[in-house]
């Protein structure tokens, strides 16, 4: 079965994600920017929670229904703070995987990493390795 046809379920993560609460920005082909929050974020992608109005701006028409999404590509911004280092920003492309309507105005979107250079995936490793130790004490 081709990988981008999986169904994106926790069984098939190559990554641990963790839990989160960071802002991100979605960035619209054209040009405009739109606000979402991030829920859980791992070495491979993240989920975003975001209402209608933003799904709708990033999805084509044909896949607003939820469930897989296929060939669907958006650039991403946000930030993170590893313990005792500088704030790390990131604006990386990512590939839209599913999403899924939890309420009328309430939508979570699994994407998964595109392109990140290797300084960014490690500091976002040093992040997330942070967390699960935080979580172990």
């Amino acid at each position: 079965m081709d990988r981008s046809r999986q169904q994106h379920l926790w069984i098939n993560r190559k990554h641990h994600r963790v839990d989160t609460e960071l802002g991100c920005e979605l960035c619209l082909p054209e040009g405009g920017l739109v606000p979402a929050r991030i829920i859980d974020l791992s070495v491979g992608g993240l989920k975003f929670s975001c209402d209608r109005q933003a799904l709708f701006s990033i999805l084509p028409e044909d896949q607003r229904t939820p469930g897989q999404v296929s060939d669907v590509e958006l650039e991403m911004r946000f930030e993170f703070q590893p313990l005792h280092q500088p704030v790390t920003s990131i604006r990386v492309r990512v590939l839209i995987i599913h999403s899924e309507r939890l309420a009328q105005d309430k939508y979570h979107v699994g994407v998964e990493f595109i392109d990140m250079d290797s300084a960014t995936a490690r500091a976002l490793v040093n992040y997330i390795e942070e967390w699960w130790e935080r979580q172990q004490s």
